[in-house]
């Protein structure tokens, strides 16, 4: 979901150049999340594609943090809008927590990830932003259906979303974004 709204939002709102850029960097960190959890898969270290087994989740983690703190890096250096760069870097502080948060609960990514995303959309686009956050309820509830999470990691997971979220929008994005 984050690469096609990432999309959507890009498409409405840079320059073609500066969402050409944003589209390879942000498609190809996706294609490459993607290929690591079902390269993982097939060699057997992961039960599932959503990695839900808590001990697994670390080398998720591993390869995550890094990946997303590079590109935040990545960003900077090719000089892309510092919306999406300190999107970027604040999405890995919100998986640096998730991994420390790992060794008490296994807090939902799936909602940590989506809460997050829907609070910097709502920042650009409400409408959109309060869609997410609604698909965002209806993940969280699968999550605890398919016995992938108990409430309390969607709890965890959704203040570890919000709380970043918040800060992304209150100590940098709302210096940046014309509403």
């Amino acid at each position: 979901m984050i690469p096609v709204l990432i999309q959507l939002i890009l498409y409405r709102k840079n320059s073609s150049e500066e969402y050409l850029l944003i589209s390879v960097v942000s498609i190809s960190l996706s294609l490459i999340a993607i290929a690591w959890i079902l390269y993982k898969k097939k060699i057997g270290h992961y039960s599932d594609f959503s990695v839900s087994d808590r001990k697994q989740r670390y080398s998720l983690y591993y390869f995550s943090i890094p990946a997303v703190l590079g590109t935040a890096l990545i960003s900077y250096l090719l000089n892309l809008p510092i919306f999406f760069t300190i999107s970027l870097f604040t999405g890995g502080i919100l998986l640096m927590i998730s991994y420390l948060s790992n060794f008490v609960i296994k807090s939902s990514l799936h909602t940590s990830l989506n809460v997050y995303l829907s609070l910097v959309v709502f920042t650009l686009d409400l409408p959109l932003g309060l869609l997410i956050f609604f698909l965002t309820i209806l993940i969280s509830i699968s999550r605890v259906i398919l016995k992938k999470h108990t409430i309390p990691e969607i709890i965890s997971g959704f203040f570890i979303g919000i709380l970043c979220g918040s800060s992304l929008y209150f100590f940098t994005l709302k210096n940046f974004i014309k509403h």
